[in-house]
């Protein structure tokens, strides 16, 4: 496709890796403790964090557009080596930063302890999201098929679908107090966020022009829901429909913003290291809390939180640039 379609997706990649940093280092830092804590910066730390999560759809439909809208093909020989490299990702970088952690911690551990640490998520980094985004690449060749065959409303009702019983029916259910009896098996809120993804990214930009009115207010609507929960200290997930509305709003606002913009000389190679940036930047957090016994939070936060949530991601940038000149880190991790 067009460099311009492209365009936006970088941009999307790169900003969400740095909501993520942005994300865990505030939560990091404020669970180290040892300091006062008001209800206001409370109620502003509940409200931000809210916000910042909007990252992971975003990622999720970043994903799903670069598969689902590009015309590439998704089959499963095609999503074959990107699953491989997951399984390694989540493999070579779980024994790393869980021997990291031991080491750091001076506790002795097993082969046993190893491998028990790797599937419960145990180490210094976030192997959740890679589990989940295995399990989006196999069913990423049924959703191309999909789109392919289907019509623009049959995608859209598809979509809906997903997105309530995923996320509206819950969240009324969590409201109401009921307890649902069934779950879906997998993560349907990641399945809509790919197939959302694809739609708005298949949409020709003159037609989303039409929609901007809809667009802002989505975007009012999602954010003020953000506020609204924040303020309430309600806890928050990518499930939650307000989370998912402001990402739609965010990434459609994206696509719209970049039709006229050019890209500039390593944007893309820069979006493309933002998985291991992802992967890495758990350790910077960890070394800068647990080793230096540094807590921005100490120290003027509104200040030293983002500049230390800056340096973790320019650091981790620059490591997996530096990984990435190894050729057999390159081409099976990342």
């Amino acid at each position: 496709m067009g460099r311009k379609r492209q365009l936006y997706l970088d941009w999307i990649k790169v900003g969400g890796a740095g909501m993520i940093v942005m994300l865990h280092t505030m939560s990091n830092t404020m669970n180290a403790g040892g300091f006062y804590v008001s209800d206001f910066r409370i109620q502003v730390w509940y409200v931000l964090h809210k916000f910042l999560f909007t990252a992971v759809p975003l990622f999720i439909m970043a994903t799903g557009a670069g598969f689902l809208s590009t015309g590439r093909s998704c089959g499963y020989r095609d999503m074959g080596r990107h699953i491989a490299r997951i399984v390694c990702c989540i493999l070579f970088f779980g024994t790393v930063f869980y021997a990291m952690r031991m080491l750091v911690e001076r506790n002795p551990f097993g082969p046993a302890d190893l491998v028990l640490a790797i599937f419960q998520d145990n180490t210094w980094s976030h192997m959740w999201y890679l589990y989940r985004l295995l399990g989006l690449y196999f069913f990423m060749p049924l959703l191309w098929a999909f789109m392919n065959v289907s019509k623009m409303w049959e995608q859209v009702v598809f979509a809906g679908l997903l997105l309530f019983f995923a996320s509206v029916y819950p969240y009324v259910c969590g409201v109401i107090g009921f307890i649902p009896a069934r779950i879906l098996p997998v993560s349907g809120t990641w399945l809509f966020c790919a197939v959302a993804g694809g739609i708005l990214g298949r949409l020709p930009v003159e037609k989303m022009r039409k929609y901007r009115g809809l667009i802002l207010a989505g975007s009012l609507a999602g954010l003020g829901g953000v506020v609204w929960e924040g303020v309430r200290q309600t806890v928050m997930s990518e499930e939650h429909p307000f989370l998912l509305l402001l990402a739609m709003s965010l990434f459609a606002w994206m696509k719209l913003w970049c039709d006229e913009k050019e890209s500039f000389p390593g944007m893309g190679k820069l979006a493309g290291n933002m998985l291991g940036v992802y992967i890495i930047h758990p350790v910077f957090i960890h070394i800068c809390v647990k080793v230096l016994r540094f807590n921005p939070q100490l120290y003027l936060p509104v200040l030293t939180v983002p500049l230390t949530a800056a340096a973790i991601y320019a650091l981790s940038v620059a490591m997996v640039w530096f990984l990435r000149k190894i050729p057999i880190i390159r081409r099976y991790l990342l």
